[in-house]
C-alpha cells in the first residue's frame, strides 16, 4: 500500500496543463522584472487569460511589493514603461489558465497583500503546481518589521 501512496505522490507532484509561474532572486541587486516578462513570453503556452510580475528589492523599504497584472497576453499587458516601473531584485511572474473563478482582472495573479504590520506577501494561487512542501505553501513573503 506504501508503494501506491509514493507512486500517487509522484503523479500529482508533475505540473499539469494549467498556468505558469516563473521566479527569480538576483544576487547582484539588478531589477529583474524584464527577465521575468521573458520568461512569462516563454510559459505564454501555460495560460493565455491573465499575466501579472511582483518584484521587490531586498535593500529597498520594507515590506513593498510593486506588481503588474492585468487580462492578456503577456506582450498586451505589459510594454517597455509598465516594465521599467517594477523595480526589484527578486520577484515572480504568472500566466493564467483558468480552471475555477471567473475570468477578470481580479483574479490575476500574482496577488499582493498589503499588512499593516510592515509586512507583505505575495501569492500565487496554483499550490498543486509547486514540487515542493514550500512551493506548495504558495507564498512569498519579502520583509517583516523587527517585532516579527
Amino acid at each position: 500500500m506504501n508503494e501506491n501512496l509514493h507512486i500517487q505522490r509522484e503523479v500529482d507532484d508533475k505540473p499539469g496543463e494549467e498556468c505558469g509561474v516563473f521566479g527569480i532572486y538576483d544576487f547582484d541587486g539588478n531589477d529583474i522584472a524584464q527577465t521575468i516578462y521573458y520568461g512569462l513570453f516563454a510559459l505564454q503556452h501555460r495560460g493565455q487569460e491573465s499575466c501579472g510580475i511582483a518584484v521587490s528589492d531586498t535593500e529597498g523599504p520594507k515590506g513593498k511589493v510593486n506588481s503588474c497584472k492585468g487580462m492578456g497576453l503577456v506582450n498586451e499587458v505589459f510594454d517597455a514603461e509598465k516594465l521599467e516601473n517594477l523595480h526589484g531584485n527578486i520577484g515572480v511572474g504568472h500566466v493564467r489558465y483558468s480552471t475555477a473563478g471567473a475570468s477578470t482582472r481580479e483574479n490575476a495573479q500574482p496577488l499582493v497583500l498589503n499588512y499593516q504590520r510592515h509586512a507583505c506577501t505575495c501569492t500565487q494561487w496554483k499550490p498543486d503546481q509547486c514540487p515542493t512542501a514550500a512551493g506548495r505553501a504558495g507564498i512569498w513573503r519579502s520583509d517583516f518589521s523587527d517585532d516579527h
